[in-house]
């Protein structure tokens, strides 16, 4: 469990650099929640042991790769740090008193960022598959595996039962 968990780390670090960048570098108050994009194709090239563990037991891997992400952040961080004072070191050396130095930013490590899978590879079969099954038809075969939906989901729910006989009385003579 302790190499996925590195392997996690690595791939966050290599597939999404820049947008780890980017979330140390906001603003966001603690409690908000951010989405951190990761290309399962990506994924897959990077380390085929977790892409392969992905689609076998998906909860367990996209915990695991939520819990990836403050690491790889701390690490992240750590880099950024020491390529500023690597900067600073070498404009001081340079003589550089009239160089302007780059301003720093606060980093700051965000506990609330979720990966999300991007670029799901599918067939081109329009026809529906395992994967891709016509949204009438997600029930709860389709519990704890990966889907592929084209569009926006806004809302979930469950299945609601339609009526297809019904029964009337008569109100004067009662019958049905």
């Amino acid at each position: 469990m302790e190499s996925m968990r590195a392997a996690a780390v690595r791939v966050l670090l290599h597939c999404c650099a820049q947008d780890l960048e980017r979330i140390l570098r906001c603003n966001a108050p603690g409690e908000e929640h951010l989405a951190l994009p990761l290309s399962a194709i990506a994924l897959a090239n990077h380390e085929p042991e977790l892409a392969a563990g992905l689609y076998a037991r998906p909860l367990e891997v996209l915990t695991l790769l939520d819990e990836a992400t403050i690491p790889a952040q701390l690490e992240m961080k750590s880099a950024i740090e020491q390529g500023m004072e690597g900067q600073q070191a070498a404009a001081a050396v340079g003589g550089g008193a009239g160089q302007l130095l780059p301003v720093q930013c606060a980093l700051n490590v965000c506990d609330n960022v979720h990966v999300r899978l991007v670029s799901l590879p599918t067939s081109l079969d329009p026809h529906p598959s395992p994967m891709r099954p016509p949204l009438a038809r997600l029930g709860c075969s389709q519990l704890h595996q990966l889907l592929y939906v084209n569009g926006t989901v806004v809302r979930g729910g469950p299945v609601r039962v339609w009526e297809s006989i019904q029964f009337f009385e008569c109100s004067r003579c009662k019958e049905k």
